[in-house]
């Protein structure tokens, strides 16, 4: 089966990994031939570019010869950088580099694997999210760290070159959420990114019994270090019933202009259905339009090299375009990276219904008897502060005061002291303010 069920597969395969070795060659090929048997090839709106992987699989032998997956492609000063997953015979999973000048001719890190940093052992880090200079931090990595608690986390690296890294700070910096919650276990393939002055993330979130529940949404205002979720999630969920996206894993989210962000994704009609790439997209984080109702890039033809199953996509930018990069698997389970460009065609609209123009900011019951509930929207975390004041212009309460994440937010205003007549709520959302008259009858 592979690793394409990225965090489900990566974790059945370190718990099994003595009993593994060559016997895994083996099963790829059985399922792969089983799958074959059972789906047709499927058709693509992203034109693969050439005929062959950009990133083959490495020499015999070698730490990478069986399966290469990216995690992310980074512009720098010299060209890119590829940080990619390794696999020999899954007792190991390692992450490597490679580098390219134009973003379509890599060659591997000559000192290829990195080594882990201090406190990701004993695996390294997988899927990670590249960024190449955040502030004074220099280079920074977000990934997934497996089996070093009850759920997997995702932990902060740092680094000066982009190849020794730090594990920074010395825990993870986004865990699952308290018990009950729909993020309550396994947090996975983070996707972080700059927007409107704020570092954002979104994960994927699986629950006990490794089953996606959905992809959140959350930020960050110390430039990595903590992170808040958001008050919208989940805001992207799979396909409920019938679709060949029932079963969503491996997404990862990038902004696809000043105003547009794209999701791609794995999606499969079930556990074991034959995987394929979707895409979404919004003008908020929030909600998210699958533009097609059919995947985006399926497996190659009969005789390609990627003929089994592709997965795991990584958006990135080459030259001002916008391209992807994903892992395709051939009949005998080998998997390696290839590139595919969107046609003009596939540029997708913008939504811009959307986006909000302004915050809300109403309350009910008005007129109200001693109490009301005053509800309010953020459309981006903000420093807040939510007061009501008299005719007069007197402030009589202040019901909040501090940083708030976006979304819809809720305060009970008890005016059992005050008198009855007309008052007024305030709200300051940094630049943004919003006033609504209340009237309170005894």
């Amino acid at each position: 089966m592979g690793i394409y069920l990225s965090k489900k597969i990566v974790r059945i395969v370190i718990r099994l990994r003595p009993a593994l070795g060559d016997a895994m060659r083996y099963f790829g090929i059985i399922f792969t031939v089983l799958i074959l048997l059972g789906t047709a090839y499927g058709q693509t709106d992203w034109n693969r570019w050439g005929t062959a992987p950009v990133l083959p699989t490495g020499n015999p032998g070698e730490w990478d010869d069986y399966r290469c997956i990216p995690g992310s492609v980074v512009a720098n000063d010299t060209g890119y950088t590829m940080y990619y997953t390794g696999t020999h015979d899954f007792t190991f999973i390692p992450l490597g580099v490679a580098t390219s000048p134009d973003g379509y001719t890599w060659t591997r890190y000559p000192s290829n694997p990195l080594t882990f940093p201090e406190g990701w052992t004993p695996y390294a880090p997988y899927c990670p999210h590249v960024m190449p200079d955040i502030g004074s931090q220099g280079w920074v990595m977000f990934a997934m760290r497996i089996e070093a608690g009850p759920f997997i986390d995702v932990c902060r690296a740092i680094s000066e070159d982009g190849i020794q890294w730090y594990m920074d700070p010395a825990g993870p910096v986004f865990e699952a959420d308290s018990s009950g919650a729909w993020d309550h276990a396994d947090i996975c393939t983070p996707s972080v990114f700059e927007w409107q002055d704020t570092l954002w993330m979104m994960y994927s979130a699986y629950d006990n019994s490794i089953e996606i529940t959905g992809i959140g949404l959350a930020f960050s205002l110390d430039r990595g270090e903590t992170w808040t979720r958001d008050a919208a999630n989940p805001v992207f969920t799979p396909t409920p019933g019938p679709g060949w996206d029932h079963y969503i894993i491996d997404a990862r989210v990038a902004p696809w202009n000043d105003t547009l962000f794209v999701m791609v994704y794995t999606g499969m009609s079930s556990p074991t259905g034959l995987p394929s790439i979707g895409v979404a997209t919004s003008t908020d984080l929030r909600h998210w339009t699958r533009p097609l109702s059919y995947p985006v890039l399926g497996r190659g033809g009969p005789s390609s090299w990627d003929n089994a199953f592709v997965y795991q996509p990584v958006l990135s930018v080459i030259d001002d375009e916008n391209v992807m990069f994903y892992s395709g698997v051939n009949n005998w389970g080998d998997a390696a990276v290839g590139l595919v460009v969107p046609p003009a065609s596939a540029a997708p609209e913008n939504p811009s219904r959307w986006l909000p123009q302004e915050i809300a900011l109403s309350s009910f019951p008005n007129p109200f008897n001693a109490t009301t509930t005053i509800t309010f929207t953020l459309t981006q975390p903000a420093q807040v502060e939510l007061s009501v004041y008299d005719i007069l212009g007197r402030r009589v309460a202040v019901l909040q005061n501090g940083w708030l994440p976006s979304g819809e937010s809720t305060v009970i205003w008890n005016a059992e002291t005050q008198v009855s007549g007309v008052y007024y709520v305030s709200l300051n959302a940094g630049e943004q303010q919003v006033t609504r008259p209340m009237m309170l009858v005894k």
